[in-house]
C-alpha cells in the first residue's frame, strides 16, 4: 500500500520513468492518480532532491488547466505522487482514434493549454514536456496538463531508461535541444507542435530516429500547415507558425500574446460553450467535426447570400465569403455559382472591348451610315415614350377636378368600381372641357396616388422588408369608413429597424414571423411602435419595445443565453 489513505485499484500506464495507478483517497472517497518513481531511479540523491522540491512547487500550483497534486511521499516501495485523477482521454489516445482534430477543437485545446501555461510561467516553472500524452480532455469539457512534476527545471540533464535527456525529442525546442537558454518561450515551441500535429495528422519534424528529427528541429522549417490542412485560416495557420519558429526572439514572447490572437480565431470561428464542445466531441468525435463543418459553411454561405444581395457595393464582401465556403467544401455548387456571377461582373464590358479594337484605327465614312441608324433608333426607344405623353396630354379631353376634391387623401379603385366609376364621367367632344359635379361619385384616383406608390416600391431595395404599424391601421381605415386600410399607405412617414442575434434566432414583430438571423433583416417599418422578439430553441426569449422614428435607422443587436445555464458550462478561464 502506498499511503494508508491511499488504496490502489489498477495500472493505468507506465513510461520509462514511472508507472501510473488509479487509486482512491479513502478519507474523501474520491478517485486519484498514484504515479510510482521506478525503483532504480531512488539510488540518485541529487534526482531525488531535485524531485521533491519539484512535487512541493507544482503542489502550489492551484488552476483548472493544470493537475493538482494532492500528496508527495515515500514508502517501503519508493517516491510517489499523488494525483488528480481526470475523466477523459489525453490527446494521444484521441489520435490513436482520429486522424485530426477539428479547426474549433484545436483552438480550444490552445487556449486552454496557454492559460494553464501563463499561470505556471507566472511561478517561474517550465514544463519542459507538452506533448499530446501530457494534455488531457475531461468528460466535463476542461483541458489539463499533466506532469509538471517531472519535467521543470532548466539545464537538468538527467538521463532516463532510454538513454535521453529529459522530455521528448520530436516536441523539444531548438534551445532545449541544444541544452542552453532554456526558458519559458521553450514550452510555447512545444504547444506549436503539438497544435501542428493535431490539425493535420503527422507531427512537423520527422525522421527515422531521434537524431535525424533532432537536425531538422535545428536546421529545417516545418512545411506549411495549410498544405496539409488547407481548411485552415489563414490566421490560425499563422498563429502556429509562429509558436515554431527557430529563433526564439522571433516566436510569442509570451502566453498573454498568444492568447490575444487565439482570441481573433475564437470570434472568426464563432466558438461558444467551449467545454460543452469539448464533452461533446470526446463522445462523439467523428459526429460533432461533421456537425462544424456544416457550420462553417452554412454561416459563410448566409453571409455571402447577405453581402450578395446588399449590390454593387458588396461584392467584394460577398466573394470573400462564397471562397470560404469553397475552402471548407471546394465542391459546393451555391458558392461555385455566386462565385462564377461575380467573376463575370468583374470583367470588361463590351463597350469598353469595342473602345479597345477601335482605338488607333482609321473610321470610314461608310461606318457612320449604320451608326447613325443605331443612333436614331436609340432616341426613338429613349424619348418615344416621352412625346407620346406630351402629344396624348394636348389633344385628350381635360378633366377639371374642384380644387376641394383634389385636396382629398389619395386613393387607387381597382377593378370593377373603377370602371363604373369611369362611365359616370361625362363624354367630351371635341373642342369642350367637360366638368365634374361635386356630387359625382368619382373619389380621386390621381396621378398623384399612383405615382407615390410607384416612387415608394422603387426605393425600397428588394431585400429590405416593408411594415406597417397595425394599429395605425386599424384607425385609419375606421376614421375612413374603409375596409381595406392599404389604400391608405400613400404618403406614409418611415424609418429603418435593423435585426440581428446571436445563435440563430427567429425573428417576430408584432406577433408576425419575419425570417431567422443572421444574416441581419433589414426593416422599412412606418413610424411607430413595434414589439419585437427573438425566439430560439434552449435559449432565452429576447423581447425589446421599440418606437421607429421617421428617417431614422433603429439597430437591435442581441446574444441569446441559454435557458437555465448550469455553473459546469461557464468557462474558468475567462479573462
Amino acid at each position: 500500500m502506498v499511503n494508508p489513505n491511499f488504496k490502489v485499484s489498477e495500472l493505468i500506464a507506465t513510461g520509462g520513468m514511472a508507472s501510473i495507478y488509479r487509486g482512491i483517497q479513502l478519507s474523501l472517497d474520491r478517485p486519484i492518480a498514484i504515479k510510482r518513481l521506478h525503483p532504480h531511479l531512488t539510488n540518485n540523491i541529487d534526482f531525488v532532491a531535485r524531485f521533491e522540491k519539484e512535487a512541493k512547487s507544482v503542489a502550489r500550483l492551484r488552476h483548472e488547466n493544470i493537475v493538482s497534486i494532492i500528496d508527495f511521499g515515500r514508502d517501503e516501495e519508493g517516491y510517489y505522487l499523488a494525483l488528480e485523477f481526470v475523466e477523459g482521454k489525453n490527446l494521444k489516445e484521441i489520435l490513436k482514434s482520429e486522424k485530426k482534430v477539428p479547426a474549433e477543437i484545436g483552438l480550444i485545446i490552445a487556449e486552454q493549454v496557454a492559460q494553464g501555461l501563463r499561470f505556471a510561467h507566472s511561478a517561474g516553472l517550465i514544463h519542459r514536456d507538452i506533448k499530446p500524452a501530457n494534455i488531457m480532455l475531461s468528460n466535463s469539457g476542461g483541458v489539463k496538463i499533466t506532469d509538471f512534476g517531472i519535467a521543470k527545471f532548466t539545464g537538468d540533464v538527467t538521463v532516463t531508461a532510454t538513454g535521453s535527456m529529459i522530455g521528448s525529442p520530436a516536441y523539444m525546442s531548438p534551445e532545449h535541444v541544444r541544452g542552453t537558454d532554456l526558458d519559458s518561450r521553450a514550452d510555447l515551441f512545444s504547444l506549436g507542435v503539438v497544435l501542428y500535429e493535431i490539425l493535420t495528422g503527422q507531427k512537423p519534424f520527422q525522421g527515422d530516429n531521434y537524431q535525424e528529427v533532432i537536425t531538422k528541429i535545428l536546421t529545417e522549417q516545418p512545411k506549411p500547415i495549410m498544405q496539409l490542412a488547407p481548411e485552415l485560416s489563414l490566421g490560425w495557420a499563422e498563429i502556429i507558425h509562429k509558436c515554431l519558429e527557430r529563433d526564439k526572439f522571433k516566436r510569442y514572447q509570451n502566453c498573454e500574446d498568444l492568447l490575444l490572437d487565439l482570441k481573433k480565431q475564437f470570434d472568426f470561428y464563432q466558438i461558444q460553450l467551449a467545454p460543452k464542445l469539448i464533452s461533446e466531441y470526446l463522445n462523439n468525435a467523428s459526429l460533432v467535426a461533421s456537425k462544424l463543418v456544416e457550420n462553417r459553411i452554412q454561416r459563410h454561405l448566409d453571409w455571402g447570400l447577405h453581402y450578395f444581395n446588399q449590390g454593387e457595393g458588396q461584392q467584394e464582401p460577398a466573394k470573400k465569403e462564397f471562397r470560404e465556403v469553397l475552402r471548407w467544401d471546394p465542391h459546393n455548387q451555391t458558392a461555385l455559382k455566386y462565385v462564377a456571377q461575380l467573376e463575370k461582373k468583374d470583367k470588361p464590358g463590351r463597350i469598353r472591348f469595342v473602345k479597345e479594337r477601335l482605338k488607333g484605327r482609321k473610321i470610314s465614312p461608310w461606318f457612320l451610315v449604320p451608326a447613325g441608324f443605331v443612333a436614331a433608333v436609340f432616341l426613338g426607344y429613349l424619348f418615344g415614350d416621352y412625346f407620346d405623353r406630351v402629344l396624348r396630354r394636348d389633344f385628350a379631353p381635360v378633366v377639371e377636378v374642384p380644387e376641394k376634391l383634389a385636396d382629398t387623401p389619395s386613393l387607387t379603385v381597382q377593378g370593377e368600381e373603377e370602371s363604373d366609376l369611369s362611365s359616370q364621367v361625362p363624354q367630351a367632344t371635341p373642342g369642350s372641357k367637360p366638368a365634374i359635379t361635386h356630387n359625382s361619385p368619382l373619389t380621386a384616383k390621381t396621378n398623384r396616388s399612383v405615382q407615390s406608390v410607384t416612387e415608394e416600391s422603387k426605393s425600397t431595395p428588394s431585400n429590405v422588408i416593408v411594415i406597417y404599424n397595425q394599429e395605425k391601421e386599424k384607425k385609419r381605415a375606421g376614421e375612413a369608413g374603409l375596409l381595406n386600410p392599404e389604400e391608405l399607405r400613400a404618403g406614409l412617414q418611415f424609418g429603418f429597424l435593423t435585426v440581428n442575434a446571436q445563435p440563430k434566432a427567429t425573428v417576430e414583430i408584432n406577433g408576425q414571423v419575419y425570417g431567422t438571423v443572421p444574416p441581419a433583416l433589414t426593416f422599412k417599418a412606418e413610424e411607430g411602435k413595434y414589439r419585437v422578439h427573438l425566439r430560439q430553441e434552449g435559449y432565452q426569449t429576447q423581447s425589446r419595445k421599440i418606437y421607429v422614428q421617421k428617417g431614422e435607422t433603429m439597430t437591435i443587436e442581441e446574444i441569446l443565453k441559454e435557458e437555465q445555464p448550469s455553473s459546469s458550462n461557464s468557462r474558468p478561464d475567462e479573462p
